[in-house]
């Protein structure tokens, strides 16, 4: 089976509400004048991306939206609705991730909650960052609790245009570099920030292989003690997030989406790679990191290790001094203990 996972719907409505609606490809900018987005035909129409499934061979596309990232509680209610319908009309062939405003509290939950729990949405998606905030943000830990309930994977998609990166601003490398530079940082954010120890339920399925991240995990593992955060080495934690572009081969494990006809786990699975590299690759890479020196599971001598678990007691008191650890009996019972 061929899974789609990076694959766009726009409600045709949602588009000509906001003034986005175009046949002909055409940018949407920012008022800074950056280009946003690209729109076009395909994007509102269902039946001409099955034909482009079917001519490449796609069996099942996971779709996300992409006006929802910004959009109101009131456009992302019609867009989850119409993501829905999609999975009624076309069952097996497509999937749909839910969307609502992270910050939007209770009401923004509920829409997550209704979305997979009423309208059997499969996932959740979000971007890389949300409006400047980092994806190891304490004030994303409502969100996640909502998804660590819910028991479903989180789509990261790369933000439109990425904030943070005044030098990507010309060239349109906002999207061209930009997007990838920061799948990689919210990858290492999501480590390093200790997003996995509070929630280690959390599947995080990384868009685009995670930027190219794989090109520089030596050095990460190699120096995560720095991040003065974790208890344990760099690599336990890496290992739980899933990175992907595109199209996912029979074969590949899929966290937790099972579109309506299809098994749960396709005979012959394999686990997934901590670098999203093919099996021969990844061994291949080891012996030469052996062979350079470079292959080591823990990220420093015992000292550093030590100095780890000191600062861990630092972030569980940053989270403590946020006041989430002590909004109520209620709120604590359900935050998973560090591991």
């Amino acid at each position: 089976m061929i899974v789609d996972f990076q694959h766009h719907y726009v409600p045709k409505e949602i588009a000509q509400k906001h003034g986005l609606y175009s046949e002909e490809p055409s940018f949407a900018k920012l008022d800074t004048g950056v280009p946003r987005l690209t729109m076009h035909a395909r994007l509102y129409d269902a039946e001409m991306q099955l034909r482009d499934m079917d001519e490449a061979g796609v069996d099942v596309s996971v779709l996300s939206c992409l006006l929802g990232w910004d959009a109101t509680l009131e456009d992302n209610r019609a867009i989850n609705d119409s993501l829905a319908e999609l999975q009624r009309l076309y069952p097996g062939r497509f999937v749909g991730l839910a969307q609502a405003p992270l910050l939007g509290g209770p009401e923004a939950m509920a829409e997550f909650d209704r979305a997979v729990g009423e309208l059997g949405l499969h996932g959740v998606a979000t971007t890389s960052q949300f409006r400047g905030l980092p994806l190891d943000s304490e004030q994303l830990y409502p969100f996640y609790e909502t998804v660590s309930a819910l028991d479903v994977p989180i789509f990261v998609h790369p933000a439109m245009v990425p904030e943070g990166y005044g030098l990507l601003l010309d060239y349109d490398l906002a999207r061209i570099l930009g997007r990838e530079v920061d799948l990689a940082v919210a990858a290492t954010r999501i480590v390093a920030g200790g997003v996995l120890e509070w929630f280690p339920d959390l599947k995080f399925v990384i868009g685009h292989f995670g930027g190219g991240i794989a090109g520089v995990k030596d050095r990460l593992v190699a120096k995560a003690y720095r991040f003065g955060t974790l208890d344990k080495p760099f690599e336990h934690y890496f290992d739980m997030l899933y990175f992907r572009h595109g199209r996912l081969r029979r074969g590949h494990r899929r966290p937790g989406l099972r579109p309506p006809g299809h098994p749960a786990r396709p005979a012959g699975v394999r686990h997934r790679l901590p670098t999203g590299l093919h099996r021969r690759q990844h061994r291949h890479r080891q012996g030469n990191d052996r062979a350079a020196g470079l292959h080591r599971r823990h990220p420093g001598p015992a000292v550093d290790r030590r100095r780890q678990g000191r600062h861990h007691g630092r972030h569980r008191g940053r989270a403590a001094r946020s006041g989430y650890l002590t909004a109520g009996p209620q709120r604590r019972a359900s935050l998973p203990a560090p591991s």
